[in-house]
């Protein structure tokens, strides 16, 4: 997790490496909101003794710090989600600074640059072993204005000369995965309660089974955008606690009940932070969800920004939380309900867990193995793709749901029963009967002596729901 940490180091921490001459801040008007607004009392003789450049070492703070004008520029363009730049999330690899995932759409793409490539220099800059947020300073700039990248590909060096743009940095990403939507928040910015809100009408619409919410490595953000967040889909009540230094209590509240998330299943790490830790607090207190993963960062204080005269600005903390029904994780952080470690073993967990809260029956085109809660089967016939439907073994899927299966030769009809459902199926034909009334099907398909159609024509008929996972190539049957 040692990328992850320095991820995180450069999203929560502002280390300020300006000299003292380059400073025509404020120092009274800075040093009288700390005396008043800081969480903890301070000793106003050595506070006034410390440069601003200073701060966060004499408060012991890495959360509180002057921003130069210049800086509270930038600062604010993270803020609000968007900046001039090129479009891309870099990493710290060792020494290397990583491509990690490139914008659809923006600069970068159109470059032709791709996640995974390694920068060497900008603007002839060598850029080995530099900070990240140095190299992300370089990049970025006005835009319309232009910077050359050098990266290496494989064994392949590459030189592009890009032009900058403004880029809305997505903060929500989802995607439909078969019976499952998904939902990855990378940071809380003021752009993502929309997107958020988008996104999941668009899932909803899908009527998935559940819902996994991945806040893993979400360093924080925003207050106002994770409590905007919280409310789509939790119900009305306090979302978090905050304490000041004078023991004033404010507590935040969502008024209106949201439109809960069946089945969800939100993944945490030790790098979710903050805000993240507030909406995953909210959703294990009001047990709006299972939290699944590993304990969390414990970051429980508040930062205000301050605007100063100079034009800077001066972020502060002045505030601890506690979550919604009043759990202190203050370098502490959240325990998760369910402990899994490993990046794709909490997914799998999360997908499983879902699956498992109703029958899931799931059939991959092209394997003769299918899965079932509880474990894999042998289907001994493989599914296939035929005109664009998805054919699954009729005996097979019938059973699994609990119906019986009886074959006529002679009719060379399919009749399947469960409880008070009596579907008729006759092969080569483009309908069936439920219950004496027809209904229209795509035309089974006899291969190999069984009896191919596709999942929907009969799930659905015995009370299941089915979903189509394009990207596994999986058909995902529940009832």
């Amino acid at each position: 997790m040692l990328i992850l940490k320095k991820i995180l180091s450069i999203a929560l921490v502002i280390i300020l490496l300006v000299s003292s001459l380059a400073y025509a801040a404020p120092l009274n008007e800075i040093y009288e909101i700390i005396e008043a607004r800081y969480i903890d009392e301070v000793d106003s003789a050595a506070l006034r003794a410390t440069a601003p450049e200073d701060l966060h070492v004499y408060l012991a703070d890495p959360y509180s710090s002057y921003l130069s004008p210049k800086q509270l520029v930038k600062f604010l363009e993270e803020f609000s989600g968007g900046y001039g730049g090129i479009g891309i999330q870099i990493i710290q690899h060792g020494e290397d600074i990583l491509i990690l995932s490139v914008y659809p759409g923006s600069p970068a793409e159109k470059a032709g640059l791709r996640a995974g490539d390694v920068i060497i220099s900008v603007e002839g800059f060598t850029v080995k072993s530099l900070p990240l947020s140095e190299v992300a300073d370089l990049i970025r700039g006005e835009v319309a204005t232009s910077v050359i990248l050098e990266v290496r590909r494989d064994s392949t060096i590459l030189k592009r000369l890009i032009f900058r743009e403004q880029v809305d940095s997505p903060t929500v990403y989802s995607e439909l995965m078969g019976d499952i939507g998904y939902i990855w928040i990378q940071s809380f910015s003021e752009n993502t309660p929309q997107l958020f809100r988008n996104k999941l009408a668009a899932l909803r619409q899908a009527n998935p089974r559940g819902y996994i919410l991945d806040l893993r490595d979400n360093p924080g953000g925003s207050l106002p955008a994770v409590l905007e967040t919280a409310a789509d889909f939790l119900p009305a009540g306090p979302l978090v606690i905050l304490h000041d230094r004078y023991g004033i209590e404010e507590i935040y509240f969502n008024f209106n009940d949201g439109e809960a998330l069946p089945n969800l299943v939100v993944l945490v790490n030790e790098n979710s932070a903050s805000a993240a830790e507030i909406l995953a607090g909210a959703i294990q207190d009001y047990e709006a969800g299972i939290i699944m993963g590993e304990q969390t960062f414990g970051k429980a204080s508040v930062q205000t920004l301050f605007m100063l005269s100079d034009g800077g600005g001066l972020k502060l903390t002045t505030s601890r939380y506690l979550t919604a029904k009043g759990q202190s994780i203050d370098k502490i952080g959240l325990a998760p309900d369910v402990a899994v470690t490993g990046f794709e073993e909490q997914f799998n967990a999360a997908v499983r867990l879902i699956r498992g809260a109703t029958s899931t029956l799931v059939f991959q085109i092209g394997s003769d193995n299918a899965w079932f809660t509880g474990g894999d089967i042998i289907s001994y016939a493989k599914p296939f793709i035929n005109g664009g439907r998805s054919y699954v073994p009729l005996r097979l899927l019938a059973e699994t749901m609990g119906a019986n299966v009886v074959w006529s030769q002679a009719k060379r009809t399919v009749t399947i029963s469960k409880g008070f459902r009596i579907i008729e199926i006759p092969v080569g034909q483009g309908q069936a009967r439920l219950n004496g009334q027809f209904y229209a099907m795509d035309t089974p398909i006899l291969k190999e002596d069984r009896v191919f159609l596709p999942a929907r024509a009969v799930a659905e008929a015995l009370g299941g729901s089915v979903w189509w996972d394009g990207k596994k190539k999986e058909v995902i049957i529940a009832w």
